[in-house]
């Protein structure tokens, strides 16, 4: 008979939690690439300016998306 872990529930509550932190931060950087142009468009920032915050939210999407998206949905 396999040992009960004591810590299951409690685990998987972590990564559910941890799984919705990292998409919610995916989408925010995802609103900043589409918010940015706008900005943008309207004479609010500047070119250089619109710039960095896409790449800055670029970077972000990349290094957070592959972290919440390779964990298993657990139900």
């Amino acid at each position: 008979m396999p040992p009960i872990d004591q810590n299951a529930g409690t685990r998987k509550y972590s990564l559910m939690k941890t799984r919705r932190v990292l998409q919610t931060i995916s989408v925010l950087a995802l609103l900043c690439v589409a918010i940015a142009p706008a900005i943008y468009m309207s004479n609010r920032i500047s070119l250089d300016a619109m710039k960095w915050w896409l790449l800055g939210a670029t970077i972000v999407w990349f290094l957070v998306t592959p972290f919440w998206m390779q964990q298993k949905r657990e139900e």
